[in-house]
């Protein structure tokens, strides 16, 4: 594994451990914030959903997202983001090498 890939690798691995954290800070403040006198709507937390995934869509059955965490296909809003065309270029080449057949492609999530 070259450097480059060792560090979007582990850029990835902080992205979705800084979302689980934002989770669990928002869910913090939901349970605190009528004892505090807290409104919900003065919390403003910035969370980057922009990026691109790996999509594979069969024509039966639900679409499925790439996921580099569990290397298989999980379920819509659970897969690996890519921050840029590139990355999800390079992901998709290697998944189409491994399975020829299947309907993949990239989607933008904005």
């Amino acid at each position: 594994m070259s450097l480059t890939d060792n560090l979007l690798k582990r850029l990835d691995f902080l992205e979705l451990e800084q979302d689980r954290q934002q989770e669990e800070v928002m869910s913090l403040a939901e349970e605190i914030s009528p004892e505090i006198g807290l409104k919900m709507e003065n919390i403003n937390v910035k969370k980057s959903t922009k990026g691109y995934v790996i999509l594979l869509e069969f024509a039966d059955a639900p679409v499925s997202e790439w996921s580099d965490e569990t290397n298989g296909w999980r379920s819509k809003n659970l897969g690996s983001r890519y921050t840029s065309i590139q990355q999800a270029d390079k992901k998709l080449a290697i998944l189409k090498q491994k399975w020829p057949e299947y309907p993949l492609r990239i989607g933008l999530i904005t």
